[in-house]
């Protein structure tokens, strides 16, 4: 018995064809035929690998930190880089999901999802808010009179190690934070690629440490 593989070139080249024939009917009628594109819902964070391993041989992270970090590359938002409450679907009822929508993570739930005690958990979020690694925002008016900070205070993730998203819409706001202190320059951690917002520019993006630096020198 023979068996004969399908021709898909031919029948492909048919199918198109007939759309293209269809096409041309509906424009008629002042309508057009859209291409349907097949998105790939997993969420995602990717390591800016060549930074990842610049700290690693200069030994800039211990190894709680590197451990508790990767936990952390599993909440992030996708654009903001925000620790975010993620959501269970399987342990949730439609009710609970919505009230945790948009909810920043606090020391407390990091503790509840990952499973670790406090001064664990205070431990290494205080280290690598030291070293430049998370980053805090605390709008001036959520200050008091006795300068205590008050209301949510959002955690997020430096785009330079580790982002969610496309590195060259990295959201403006993250960037200002992270060009503001640049914690990790101060502290001679020359990362081979590095964030930048150009005046005007609606997003940052990672740009080379070559290039930074004729920017800076421009900017200067």
């Amino acid at each position: 018995m023979i068996i004969r593989k399908k021709n898909t070139s031919f029948t492909l080249n048919r199918a198109i064809q007939n759309v293209n024939k269809e096409e041309d009917r509906v424009n008629d009628y002042g309508f057009s035929l859209v291409r349907f594109k097949r998105k790939n819902k997993a969420l995602f964070s990717q390591i800016i690998s060549e930074n990842v391993h610049y700290l690693s041989i200069n030994n800039y992270l211990s190894s709680p930190e590197r451990a508790f970090l990767f936990f952390l590359s599993s909440v992030l938002e996708m654009h903001s880089n925000a620790l975010m409450i993620p959501i269970d679907k399987t342990k949730y009822k439609k009710e609970d999901k919505n009230s945790l929508l948009g909810k920043y993570m606090t020391i407390s739930d990091i503790c509840r999802i990952f499973k670790i005690s406090r001064t664990q958990a205070s431990k290494n979020i205080n280290a690598l808010l030291k070293k430049g690694i998370v980053l805090e925002y605390v709008n001036s008016s959520m200050k008091e009179k006795h300068g205590r900070v008050v209301g949510e205070r959002p955690l997020f993730l430096n785009p330079e190690i580790i982002f969610a998203g496309d590195r060259n819409r990295i959201n403006a706001i993250l960037a200002k934070l992270v060009m503001e202190a640049d914690v990790l320059e101060r502290e001679s951690m020359k990362l081979p690629w590095k964030v930048w917002l150009s005046p005007h520019d609606k997003y940052a993006r990672l740009v080379t440490r070559k290039k930074y630096l004729e920017y800076k020198k421009v900017q200067l």
